[in-house]
Protein backbone atom coordinates (compact mmCIF):
# COMPACT_ATOMS: atom_id res chain seq x y z
CA UNK A 1 0.00 0.00 0.00
CA UNK A 2 1.34 3.89 -1.13
CA UNK A 3 2.10 5.74 1.64
CA UNK A 4 -0.55 7.99 0.49
CA UNK A 5 -3.45 5.32 0.81
CA UNK A 6 -2.55 4.49 4.36
CA UNK A 7 -2.66 8.30 5.27
CA UNK A 8 -6.19 8.09 3.56
CA UNK A 9 -7.17 4.84 5.78
CA UNK A 10 -6.17 6.54 9.06
CA UNK A 11 -7.64 9.24 8.24
CA UNK A 12 -4.58 11.98 8.18
CA UNK A 13 -5.56 15.53 7.93
CA UNK A 14 -2.90 16.74 5.52
CA UNK A 15 -1.25 20.08 5.86
CA UNK A 16 1.56 21.70 5.20
CA UNK A 17 2.82 21.53 8.65
CA UNK A 18 5.88 18.88 9.35
CA UNK A 19 6.68 17.87 13.00
CA UNK A 20 9.44 15.51 14.04
CA UNK A 21 8.96 12.95 17.44
CA UNK A 22 11.36 10.34 19.05
CA UNK A 23 11.73 8.80 22.07
CA UNK A 24 15.24 7.85 23.92
CA UNK A 25 17.77 7.51 20.92
CA UNK A 26 14.72 8.64 18.93
CA UNK A 27 14.40 12.12 20.87
CA UNK A 28 18.33 12.26 19.77
CA UNK A 29 17.38 11.55 16.16
CA UNK A 30 14.20 13.93 16.22
CA UNK A 31 16.61 17.27 16.70
CA UNK A 32 19.21 15.89 14.52
CA UNK A 33 16.46 15.44 11.53
CA UNK A 34 15.06 18.92 12.77
CA UNK A 35 18.83 20.76 12.68
CA UNK A 36 19.71 19.25 9.26
CA UNK A 37 16.49 20.00 7.60
CA UNK A 38 16.65 23.87 9.26
CA UNK A 39 19.85 23.80 7.69
CA UNK A 40 18.48 22.68 4.06
CA UNK A 41 15.72 25.06 3.85
CA UNK A 42 12.94 23.03 4.90
CA UNK A 43 10.50 24.53 7.59
CA UNK A 44 9.89 22.19 10.57
CA UNK A 45 7.34 23.06 12.58
CA UNK A 46 7.78 21.79 15.95
CA UNK A 47 9.60 19.06 17.36
CA UNK A 48 9.10 16.97 20.84
CA UNK A 49 11.09 14.48 22.64
CA UNK A 50 10.78 11.94 25.58
CA UNK A 51 13.41 10.90 27.27
CA UNK A 52 15.68 11.88 24.60
CA UNK A 53 19.55 12.33 24.80
CA UNK A 54 20.78 15.11 23.67
CA UNK A 55 24.31 14.85 25.10
CA UNK A 56 25.91 12.09 23.72
CA UNK A 57 29.01 12.78 25.66
CA UNK A 58 27.08 12.96 29.07
CA UNK A 59 25.22 10.67 28.55
CA UNK A 60 27.59 8.43 28.32
CA UNK A 61 29.88 9.50 31.16
CA UNK A 62 26.70 9.19 32.59
CA UNK A 63 26.38 5.57 31.86
CA UNK A 64 30.02 4.68 33.02
CA UNK A 65 29.51 6.08 36.39
CA UNK A 66 26.27 4.40 36.99
CA UNK A 67 26.25 0.70 38.71
CA UNK A 68 22.75 0.30 39.56
CA UNK A 69 20.91 0.45 36.02
CA UNK A 70 20.74 -3.25 34.07
CA UNK A 71 21.12 -1.67 30.59
CA UNK A 72 24.02 0.53 30.46
CA UNK A 73 26.57 -1.49 29.81
CA UNK A 74 24.41 -2.16 26.62
CA UNK A 75 24.01 1.18 25.82
CA UNK A 76 27.83 1.58 26.63
CA UNK A 77 28.43 -1.16 23.99
CA UNK A 78 26.86 -0.03 21.71
CA UNK A 79 28.25 3.48 21.15
CA UNK A 80 31.50 2.15 21.36
CA UNK A 81 31.17 -0.41 18.66
CA UNK A 82 28.48 2.03 16.81
CA UNK A 83 31.34 5.05 16.92
CA UNK A 84 33.94 2.49 16.03
CA UNK A 85 32.14 1.21 12.89
CA UNK A 86 31.19 4.84 11.90
CA UNK A 87 34.76 6.59 12.63
CA UNK A 88 37.14 3.60 12.89
CA UNK A 89 38.48 4.91 16.65
CA UNK A 90 40.59 2.17 17.88
CA UNK A 91 42.91 -0.52 16.79
CA UNK A 92 41.52 -3.32 18.70
CA UNK A 93 38.56 -3.91 20.37
CA UNK A 94 40.77 -5.85 23.43
CA UNK A 95 41.80 -2.36 23.88
CA UNK A 96 38.63 -1.28 24.82
CA UNK A 97 36.63 -4.72 26.16
CA UNK A 98 37.57 -6.84 28.54
CA UNK A 99 37.88 -10.69 27.73
CA UNK A 100 35.48 -11.99 27.19
CA UNK A 101 33.75 -9.20 25.85
CA UNK A 102 36.14 -8.22 23.17
CA UNK A 103 34.81 -11.46 20.91
CA UNK A 104 31.54 -11.69 22.08
CA UNK A 105 30.24 -8.36 22.42
CA UNK A 106 29.93 -7.62 18.19
CA UNK A 107 28.42 -10.58 17.85
CA UNK A 108 25.29 -9.32 20.51
CA UNK A 109 24.31 -6.50 18.20
CA UNK A 110 23.32 -8.84 14.96
CA UNK A 111 19.96 -7.92 14.94
CA UNK A 112 19.17 -11.55 16.39
CA UNK A 113 19.39 -11.20 19.86
CA UNK A 114 16.55 -9.72 21.93
CA UNK A 115 17.08 -6.47 24.00
CA UNK A 116 17.16 -9.06 27.48
CA UNK A 117 19.03 -11.20 26.02
CA UNK A 118 22.35 -8.44 25.48
CA UNK A 119 21.96 -7.44 28.44
CA UNK A 120 21.90 -10.90 30.12
CA UNK A 121 25.32 -11.35 28.39
CA UNK A 122 27.24 -8.47 29.54
CA UNK A 123 28.16 -7.63 33.14
CA UNK A 124 26.35 -5.36 35.40
CA UNK A 125 28.47 -2.45 35.21
CA UNK A 126 30.53 -0.90 32.62
CA UNK A 127 33.93 -1.22 34.83
CA UNK A 128 33.62 -5.49 34.41
CA UNK A 129 33.56 -4.67 30.47
CA UNK A 130 35.76 -2.01 30.15
CA UNK A 131 39.14 -2.57 30.45
CA UNK A 132 41.16 -0.71 33.29
CA UNK A 133 43.13 1.36 31.14
CA UNK A 134 40.28 2.21 28.86
CA UNK A 135 37.65 3.30 31.36
CA UNK A 136 40.57 5.04 32.88
CA UNK A 137 40.85 6.95 30.02
CA UNK A 138 37.67 7.65 29.06
CA UNK A 139 36.85 9.14 32.32
CA UNK A 140 39.12 11.21 32.73
CA UNK A 141 40.67 12.90 28.71
CA UNK A 142 38.29 15.37 27.42
CA UNK A 143 40.22 14.30 24.12
CA UNK A 144 39.87 10.74 23.86
CA UNK A 145 38.32 9.86 20.43
CA UNK A 146 35.02 8.21 21.10
CA UNK A 147 34.22 11.65 23.71
CA UNK A 148 35.29 13.86 20.72
CA UNK A 149 33.00 12.10 18.29
CA UNK A 150 30.18 11.82 20.79
CA UNK A 151 30.99 15.57 21.58
CA UNK A 152 30.44 16.41 18.04
CA UNK A 153 27.03 14.54 17.76
CA UNK A 154 25.35 16.51 20.40
CA UNK A 155 22.01 18.11 19.59
CA UNK A 156 22.19 20.56 22.17
CA UNK A 157 24.50 23.40 20.76
CA UNK A 158 22.18 25.16 17.91
CA UNK A 159 19.33 27.67 17.53
CA UNK A 160 16.32 26.08 15.86
CA UNK A 161 13.81 28.29 14.55
CA UNK A 162 10.67 26.12 15.44
CA UNK A 163 9.16 25.62 19.15
CA UNK A 164 10.56 22.36 21.02
CA UNK A 165 8.65 20.47 23.72
CA UNK A 166 10.89 17.97 25.54
CA UNK A 167 8.85 15.33 27.74
CA UNK A 168 10.89 14.03 30.88
CA UNK A 169 10.38 12.02 33.65
CA UNK A 170 12.01 13.78 37.01
CA UNK A 171 13.11 10.07 38.19
CA UNK A 172 13.86 8.97 34.52
CA UNK A 173 16.40 6.38 35.37
CA UNK A 174 18.34 5.85 32.19
CA UNK A 175 18.43 9.42 30.93
CA UNK A 176 19.13 11.61 33.87
CA UNK A 177 16.27 14.28 34.29
CA UNK A 178 18.97 16.67 35.33
CA UNK A 179 21.02 16.36 32.16
CA UNK A 180 18.38 17.04 29.85
CA UNK A 181 17.74 20.74 31.78
CA UNK A 182 21.77 21.10 30.65
CA UNK A 183 20.78 20.88 27.38
CA UNK A 184 17.45 22.24 27.81
CA UNK A 185 19.51 25.24 29.06
CA UNK A 186 22.51 25.40 25.99
CA UNK A 187 19.13 25.53 23.78
CA UNK A 188 17.64 28.38 25.51
CA UNK A 189 20.93 30.36 25.50
CA UNK A 190 20.58 30.13 21.96
CA UNK A 191 17.51 31.48 21.42
CA UNK A 192 15.24 28.27 21.06
CA UNK A 193 11.94 28.05 22.18
CA UNK A 194 12.02 25.03 24.60
CA UNK A 195 9.31 23.95 26.80
CA UNK A 196 9.57 21.45 29.84
CA UNK A 197 6.54 18.78 30.03
CA UNK A 198 7.48 16.63 33.35
CA UNK A 199 6.05 13.22 33.53
CA UNK A 200 6.47 12.26 37.56
CA UNK A 201 6.87 8.65 38.48
CA UNK A 202 7.34 7.24 35.23
CA UNK A 203 10.31 5.15 34.58
CA UNK A 204 12.01 5.61 31.28
CA UNK A 205 10.56 3.25 29.01
CA UNK A 206 6.94 3.93 30.31
CA UNK A 207 7.36 7.61 29.87
CA UNK A 208 6.47 7.61 26.01
CA UNK A 209 2.84 5.90 26.91
CA UNK A 210 2.24 9.17 28.85
CA UNK A 211 3.87 11.61 26.15
CA UNK A 212 2.66 10.51 22.92
CA UNK A 213 -1.02 11.77 23.59
CA UNK A 214 0.46 14.64 24.94
CA UNK A 215 2.61 15.71 21.42
CA UNK A 216 0.04 14.54 19.32
CA UNK A 217 -2.58 16.52 20.82
CA UNK A 218 0.52 19.33 20.87
CA UNK A 219 1.33 18.82 17.26
CA UNK A 220 -2.54 19.10 16.44
CA UNK A 221 -2.95 22.34 17.89
CA UNK A 222 0.20 23.58 16.35
CA UNK A 223 -1.74 22.42 12.67
CA UNK A 224 -4.96 23.95 13.11
CA UNK A 225 -3.29 27.65 14.31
Amino acid sequence: MAAEDVLTSLKVRRSRKLFTFGFSQGGHAALALHRLLQRRGVEVTATATVGGVFDPERFFLSGIANTTTAPVPLYVAYLLLAYDDIYDLYRRRSDVFRAPYAATVPGLFDMRHYFDDVVAALPSTSPELLTASYFRAVRTNPDEPLRVRLRQNAVDRWRPRAPIRVYHSPVDEEVAFEDVLVSVGRLRSRGAEVTVRRLPGLDHVNSWVRAMPRAAGWFERLSAA
